[in-house]
């Protein structure tokens, strides 16, 4: 699934589909499954809340990468800290808001979701 949403005052598109996890954990060398259930239940005051910041800032960085990069080879070329950290600096602090955080989760978790019909034996 792309979709656009407003981030670092601009209009960027995110992808998600069945390899985004796979170039997350090229770039992290962490297992996005497992990350996203270690932190589902962290609350803002919670001291893993920056690990859960952490994991959203590089799921945001892969799913941007895929949306504007068409080419495998180049594609995971790009999953490196470098990149990732280049990416990075392109933002403030208060870019990556809750309201960002959201979307991106939607985003994820609507690439995830089945669409298929269970049929009765």
């Amino acid at each position: 699934m792309k979709k656009t949403v407003k981030f670092g005052g601009e209009d960027r598109v995110f992808e998600a589909n069945l390899g985004t996890a796979d170039l997350y954990q090229m770039l992290t060398g962490d297992n996005l499954f497992e990350q996203l259930s270690k932190y589902q239940n962290a609350k803002a005051n919670d001291p893993t809340a920056t690990r859960v910041i952490d994991v959203y800032k590089r799921l945001a960085y892969v799913m941007y990468t895929q949306a504007e990069t068409s080419d495998i080879p180049t594609l995971r070329g790009k999953m490196d800290l470098d990149n990732y950290l280049a990416w990075t600096f392109q933002f403030e602090a208060d870019d990556f808001t809750p309201a960002f955080t959201k979307e991106i989760a939607a985003i994820w978790r609507s690439s995830n979701r089945t669409n298929s019909t269970s049929k009765n034996p």
